[in-house]
């Protein structure tokens, strides 16, 4: 004789609620995975930017004494120095310069030769350089880094902010993009010292654990 089939039972009170609680947690981590992917596609893209600027500066040394292009005259920000390798023939257009969501974007205008006065103009141009290098200097020396608060060395930073669109925002997890003298670039975890952020002190010595001698630091320069 055939037992009666038993009545399935319904999802009880314990399922619903770990549904729920999945439904939720998915609500909650969609937003911070989109957000982190972002970021780090537009940091790739800006890192690619500053190792063709890098690459850049050593044709320009190949033809000038090992010497990156702030020798030609004596510019007084980064703005003029990537002008000048624009007259020179060493880049062609102005878009490497320009940031990533950043409050400093190129508009493509360059102007008419020889001097192509609108190239790389104020408010255009997303990235500090260190003056005075070339390939002569070591290899783990900054060269180029992310617009910081102001012109001072060591650089100093926000912390983490959802605003890209001011100077001296870093990427999530307070990291900033720095160049170095054998064309690569980092991406730096920064360190909070008196409520501002700056480069990890490694990156402030040299590889004998000295200070860097004689930084000059050529600014950008800001929308007028």
């Amino acid at each position: 004789m055939n037992e009666p089939e038993q009545p399935k039972k319904g999802w009880g009170w314990m399922s619903w609620t770990f549904v729920a609680l999945v439904i939720c947690l998915t609500i909650l981590l969609v937003p911070v995975i989109f957000n982190s992917v972002l970021d780090l596609a537009y940091r790739n893209r800006l890192s690619i930017k500053g190792r063709d600027i890098i690459f850049a500066f050593k044709i320009f040394a190949n033809e000038n004494s090992s010497r990156y292009p702030d020798r030609m005259g004596t510019p007084t920000s980064s703005n003029q120095v990537f002008r000048s390798m624009i007259r020179e023939d060493v880049v062609a257009n102005e878009t490497l310069f320009g940031g990533i969501i950043s409050p400093y974007m190129e508009d493509g205008i360059i102007g008419k030769a020889p001097d192509f006065k609108e190239a790389v103009s104020s408010g255009e141009n997303h990235w500090v350089m260190l003056g005075g290098l070339g390939t002569f200097i070591h290899p783990a020396h900054p060269v180029i880094y992310e617009n910081a608060l102001d012109a001072t060395w060591p650089p100093k930073w926000k912390p983490e902010s959802a605003n890209h669109f001011i100077r001296g925002r870093t990427w999530r997890g307070d990291k900033i993009l720095v160049g170095l003298n054998d064309g690569s670039i980092s991406i730096v975890k920064t360190r909070l010292v008196n409520g501002a952020l700056t480069l990890p002190e490694p990156m402030l010595l040299s590889y004998d654990g000295k200070p860097w001698d004689d930084i000059e630091v050529l600014d950008i320069e800001e929308k007028k």
